[in-house]
This record gives structure tokens, sequence and C-alpha cells, in this order.
């Protein structure tokens, strides 16, 4: 056997089947993986190919990105291996993408609960659904899976998509109802799908002037609680 033609199946002077290799491989971190495709060609192809897939059919059912798939729907799964790289290392899928939604942690901004408000002034809310922890481009472009965006508002909000340029690709308005003059919370739920290639952001805006309460700025859990989930579906992740 020509040692040059196995290059990446001997380890130490001795040849280890291709089968050994992927279990080897398999028993690695996904961030390890990276270097390990530089190794060789070989190491490159099996990393590139089967092995994301191998992980997934041993370790993917625990991510949130799959909690709603069956295990048929599961075992048909083709991602390119950047993709699952994205889902083991960031399981970006049915979780929420703002940051500090609660303010669970110590807001920066003198009036804010959200560390993803770009101004202190009107409640805007700026999500880049696609780095560092959000869904790869590739995945956002070709499968579209759904974005879904809950939120309890005392005002209209605007949710805008737009691309890497900030170019509004597609907006929508949800009104708030008022009984007697009074907000009663509640819950409210958009789906969005089929809106395209070229998101990059999530924008949404609270109208100003209903959050103005008794002369002051409120951005009070009850009053403003937003939620941003990219979503898995039979149509995308089925090809």
């Amino acid at each position: 056997m020509d040692l040059m033609d196995d290059n990446g199946l001997w380890l130490f002077g001795k040849f280890l089947p291709y089968e050994i290799i992927l279990n080897i491989l398999n028993q690695m971190e996904p961030t390890d993986l990276l270097n390990c495709r530089q190794v060789c060609q070989l190491w490159c192809k099996i990393i590139n190919n089967e092995l994301w897939k191998f992980k997934f059919f041993g370790a993917g059912t625990k991510y949130k990105s799959f909690s709603n798939m069956t295990h048929s729907q599961f075992r048909k799964l083709s991602f390119p291996w950047f993709v699952c790289y994205k889902i083991f290392v960031h399981d970006p899928f049915e979780r929420n993408l703002v940051k500090n939604n609660c303010g669970q942690v110590v807001d920066l901004h003198a009036y804010g609960l959200y560390s993803t408000l770009i101004d202190n002034l009107q409640p805007v809310i700026m999500v880049d659904v696609t780095y560092p922890e959000g869904v790869v481009a590739y995945a956002l472009k070709i499968y579209t899976p759904d974005d879904v965006h809950p939120w309890t508002s005392p005002s209209p909000v605007s949710v805008c998509l737009l691309n890497s340029n900030e170019e509004v690709l597609l907006t929508k308005t949800v009104s708030v109802s008022l009984i007697d003059g009074v907000f009663r919370p509640g819950r409210i739920k958009w789906l969005l799908e089929k809106y395209g290639p070229g998101v990059r952001y999530i924008k949404i805006v609270v109208d100003h002037d209903l959050l103005i309460i008794n002369d002051r700025f409120d951005l009070r859990e009850e009053y403003l609680m937003k939620e941003i989930y990219i979503l898995t579906k039979d149509c995308c992740l089925n090809l």
C-alpha cells in the first residue's frame, strides 16, 4: 500500500482503517476539528463530509436546534460542515437571540434593560442573526428557517428585516389594542417565513410616544419583553 495514497490513515507507523480514524475524530471537540481539517486532505474530507452527521446521530438530539424534530426527520439532515459546526458550538435554533432580555445582567445604559438597545431615547432593538452566536448566512439563504417574534408591549411594534447594508427587506407593524384606554398585557406572536435571501439583521422598534408614562421613560419588563427565535422546520431540513 502506497503510504502517500493513504496519508492520514498512518499514525506512528501503523495503518488504521478509515472507520477507526472516523471514530477517533468523533471524540474530539468541534473547535479542535477545525485544526484537524488542516492535517491532510483525507482528514479534511472526512471532517467535511460524514463526520458531522456521525456526531449528530451520537449527540445532536440533545441540542435545542432539534428539540421539535422526530427521529426520522433528524436522520434526513443534510447540512454543510460549517452549518453543523455552528450548531454544535452555538446551538442557534430554537433559542432567544436577544441579549439580556430581562435585564438579568447589569445594564450599561442609563434607562434601558436591554444590552441590544441602540438608542437610549427610543426602544429599538437591533439583532444580528448571523454573528457571532446566530445562524450562518448560508442557512438563512438556502434553508430559510422561520423567525418567531413573541413580545409584550404597550404600543405598536414595527419589525424590519435588514440586509448587511442595513437596507430594509421587509417591514411589518403590529398594533396593540387598548381597553378603555388602558393597555392589557398580552403575548403577541408573529411568524416570519418566506422572507427571501440576504437577511442579516432584525430590527424591532416600539412606538416611543406610548412608552412615555408619567413623564418618564419606562422599560419595565412587563411593558417590553422581546424574544427572537430562529426555528427549524421540515421544509428547510429535509433536502
